[in-house]
């Protein structure tokens, strides 16, 4: 039941070596194409990232040098320090989604339809980001685990994902990953060349104790969530 998954999942940010075959690849992507846009315009491109050699290496330097907070937002280069740095290992993932906006001229506007009226980055951002929970979902009944990401750069020029400004507004890191037994400490320490470099969270299933969770404390309680009219 889609319950289940929701209460089963956690965010994941270390992952295990295990490649994902290419038909629950293809079954997640079109999940993620399902989902519901206003006016059917999907205005975003997913840039898909595997295990090629190029994707790999852009990656990788996605999660040394670029999605790393300090005292849990994205820091200056001067504020990195190992003691107070965190890591983002969900874009390091197997399978890594990039969301970014189309081009207008890729839309299919009507000149004077409403549709024309509707290129609006606020809606757009809310049809991406739809498509991108539709994707998690679809990867965690895969038996995939996931965790959004958005401590990146926001604006790549000549990268890897195309030449000229590449503006990515939502990450989405897949992959198989095992969690932790709930005793395990909340954070993982992250070496490089035998020293310490960070730290990130490590994948505590939803049994891990609230109290020990820093970030799970904010859930806020039911009734002030909900107001019924």
């Amino acid at each position: 039941m889609l319950k289940n998954i929701i209460e089963n999942r956690y965010s994941a940010r270390n992952f295990d070596n295990i490649p994902i075959k290419e038909e629950k690849i293809q079954y997640i992507l079109e999940c993620a194409l399902d989902a519901p846009s206003k006016q059917s315009l999907y205005p975003y491109k997913i840039f898909v990232l595997g295990n090629s050699k190029k994707a790999t290496k852009f990656k990788n330097w996605l999660f040394w040098h670029d999605t790393w907070c300090a005292d849990g937002v994205r820091a200056d280069k001067e504020n990195k320090t190992p003691k107070n740095t965190r890591y983002n290992g969900q874009y390091n993932a197997p399978l890594l989604f990039l969301y970014t906006y189309r081009e207008l001229n890729d839309l299919k506007y009507i000149p004077g339809d409403l549709r024309d009226n509707n290129r609006n980055p606020r809606q757009n951002l809310i049809d991406m980001t739809v498509s991108a929970s539709f994707a998690m979902l679809a990867a965690e009944e895969q038996g995939l685990r996931t965790c959004f990401g958005n401590c990146h750069s926001y604006e790549y020029i000549d990268t890897v994902l195309g030449a000229g400004s590449i503006k990515i507004d939502l990450a989405l890191g897949i992959g198989y990953a095992s969690s932790v037994p709930n005793h395990r400490k909340m954070l993982n320490p992250i070496n490089k060349k035998k020293k310490l470099q960070g730290y990130d969270t490590n994948n505590l299933e939803q049994s891990y104790p609230i109290e020990m969770h820093s970030v799970r404390q904010n859930k806020s309680a039911v009734d002030k969530l909900f107001k019924f009219i």
